[in-house]
């Protein structure tokens, strides 16, 4: 008599028992370029440590290449309980000017489960940052999340994060303690005339890890964006305000240091096929500051398109 054998999944079946949904994925790659520009007072340190003012101002500004690779992964773990492990590298170079090179790479591990008409997770996130071509910062935080999806609404989305950001070499005195809570909201055709509205807004809390007062702050921000379906492609704008306060000032006879930064975005995407898409934005940030040394003002114009499979 032959043997036969039954799959596991057709077993739990057969006692009654569903049997648990296979994992999922999702694999992203995006390819950009574009051109970009950061300008600032142009500022001297005199030999006494004052600082001075000089007539104009220093800017950065050139091509750039974007390459990113990002993928997210949802393993089960049995009953209601699954794993969604998450990776992203992100890499933009600029030949024109290599300061405004930029790489980050980042995983995430997080458990999720049912709680409270929503779904709770919490795990470690890692990321590596480089700054024109150094390695500048290693953050290690604890995430922790709640979402409730609301399908023909929405989603809103609370996160809360604890971690530590470590420098190498002559950046050693930036490290600190952070604890962020942010809350993300998203609706769907809130209004007639729009088909996305979402708004995001945080708070954040950093202890400068080497007793620096003028290196810790505390920072609220707030962000809102619209979009609409038109003529084949979805449009949208967008805004973000964020304040900075410091505990301390950075020198004796200056006050603590004070930001105020603001960021504008518009886009256009066009769907060339099923996940395969094309986006043209354009970005203006300006930070204004009570030490004039921070104050800059970014733009950005590039082009990306985003294949997914």
């Amino acid at each position: 008599q032959a043997a036969t054998e039954t799959p596991p999944a057709a077993g739990t079946a057969a006692a009654g028992v569903p049997a648990a949904p296979p994992a999922t994925g999702t694999l992203a790659l995006e390819l950009g370029a574009g051109s970009e520009r950061l300008s600032s007072p142009l500022i001297r340190l005199s030999p006494d440590g004052t600082l001075v003012f000089v007539d104009g101002l220093t800017r950065i500004d050139g091509s750039f290449r974007r390459v990113v690779v990002s993928g997210v992964r949802d393993v089960p773990l049995g009953d209601s309980t699954r794993m969604t492990v998450g990776g992203r590298l992100d890499e933009k170079s600029s030949p024109d000017a290599p300061d405004l090179g930029f790489r980050f790479a980042s995983l995430d591990a997080i458990v999720r489960r049912p709680a409270g008409g929503g779904t709770l997770g919490i795990g470690p996130s890692l990321q590596r940052i480089w700054v024109a071509g150094r390695h500048f910062r290693d953050v290690a935080a604890l995430h922790v999340d709640w979402t409730r999806v609301e399908p023909e609404r929405g989603y809103t989305a609370w996160v809360a994060e604890l971690g530590t950001n470590r420098h190498r070499g002559v950046h050693a005195d930036l490290d600190g303690n952070v604890l962020a809570v942010s809350t993300h909201r998203k609706s769907k055709q809130p209004f007639p005339w729009l088909d996305g509205l979402d708004f995001d807004a945080g708070v954040r809390r950093e202890v400068n890890a080497n007793g620096f007062a003028d290196l810790a702050s505390r920072s609220a921000w707030a962000r809102v964006s619209a979009d609409r379906r038109f003529a084949g492609a979805t449009w949208s704008v967008g805004a973000m305000l964020q304040r900075a306060w410091f505990d301390a000032a950075l020198f004796d006879d200056t006050p603590a240091r004070r930001d105020r930064y603001r960021l504008l975005d518009a886009a256009v995407e066009i769907e060339l096929a099923p996940r395969r898409t094309l986006r043209v934005e354009a970005i203006d940030a300006r930070n204004s500051s009570t030490l004039a040394l921070y104050e800059n003002r970014y733009r950005l114009v590039g082009v990306t398109l985003t294949l997914g499979w």
